[in-house]
């Protein structure tokens, strides 16, 4: 009897190996349409990144904004009186040369909001998933430097995520993630990608001259310092950096676009930064303040100024869907 039943069980789990394939596949293809975030929560749990809140009265906050409040409980610093002071998480998903420094350092002149750099930025701590979020673990727990330095309760805490930071690489994953803590998405792009490149290429000729970090400055007569440097950009390449640049937005939007979200463009903020940056500080549910920065735009003047060989670049881009950047 015992031998009868011992030759069953390997057709019994390959039965059950099936179903669990099937529907597998089933959540497969409803990515397309929604992320499964099941395998997700079991990944947290294995690499023990789940995130720990403090359980506190939810009176008062309504049922559609529940999802986006949280209560951390940070491992490096008490959180004291504040611990109850429901706190949102966001994430500004951008590119380099597109004034994540600025808007940066705006909204950390917020007294209730905590706001990172690039947190990303080495590789070490985006070369796998695990990593990545290890990472969101820290930051969203409140456990990086600016989350201590708030003298008011933090309400809003976040970090600046470039596109080519492994944000789009794992993807589904982080759309995951995002889902289901409730992390909001503030996307800032610049509208002309040949003037960010520009800016980019300017940037690292700026860096190897002077041996040091240039990509933002604090005063005008270091502005206009770095202004003098003409890039000299590698027309061979530029229509491909143009479409990569072009094309990883679009993911971008494509991606995260369906959940809670809000546009910025780097031109637009040069305009009208404050009525923008209301809309962001309304958009994370914090009282609004008047934010202020201490960096000074760069490149202030028009496009030729900047660029070596400008004439090859408007022969190279003439007659192209990129002819529109010149």
């Amino acid at each position: 009897l015992n031998l009868r039943a011992q030759k069953k069980q390997p057709l019994t789990l390959w039965i059950i190996a099936i179903i669990l394939m099937s529907f597998y596949g089933m959540c497969v293809h409803r990515n397309d349409i929604e992320i499964d975030t099941t395998p997700l929560v079991y990944l947290l749990e294995a690499s023990n990144t789940t995130l720990v809140e403090r359980s506190c009265n939810l009176t008062g906050i309504g049922p559609s904004e529940r999802p986006y409040v949280h209560f951390p409980i940070p491992k490096t610093f008490d959180r004291g009186e504040c611990g109850c002071n429901p706190v949102k998480y966001f994430v500004i998903l951008s590119m380099p040369r597109s004034g994540t420094g600025w808007i940066n350092s705006m909204l950390h002149s917020h007294t209730n909001i905590s706001i990172n750099s690039e947190t990303f930025f080495g590789d070490d701590r985006r070369k796998n998933i695990v990593k990545i979020l290890e990472v969101l673990k820290e930051v969203f727990s409140m456990d990086l430097t600016n989350s201590k330095n708030k003298v008011e309760c933090t309400g809003a805490v976040g970090f600046v995520w470039m596109l080519h930071q492994g944000v789009i690489a794992y993807h589904r994953e982080i759309v995951g993630y995002f889902k289901m803590y409730g992390v909001l998405s503030i996307f800032l792009f610049r509208r002309n990608v040949l003037r960010r490149h520009v800016s980019m290429v300017a940037a690292s000729t700026e860096q190897i001259g002077n041996s040091t970090d240039q990509y933002h400055v604090e005063s005008k007569d270091q502005a206009e310092i770095l202004a003098k440097y003409r890039a000299r950009i590698n027309t061979k390449a530029l229509i491909d950096v143009l479409k990569r640049d072009e094309e990883l937005m679009a993911k971008c939007i494509e991606y995260f676009g369906k959940m809670p979200h809000i546009t910025l463009y780097y031109e637009d903020l040069l305009e009208n930064h404050e009525q923008l940056l209301d809309e962001v500080q309304d958009f994370l549910s914090m009282p609004l303040q008047k934010l202020s920065s201490k960096q000074v735009k760069i490149h202030n003047g028009p496009l030729l100024s900047y660029v070596r060989n400008w004439r090859r670049v408007v022969r190279t881009l003439e007659g192209t869907k990129y002819e529109k950047y010149l």
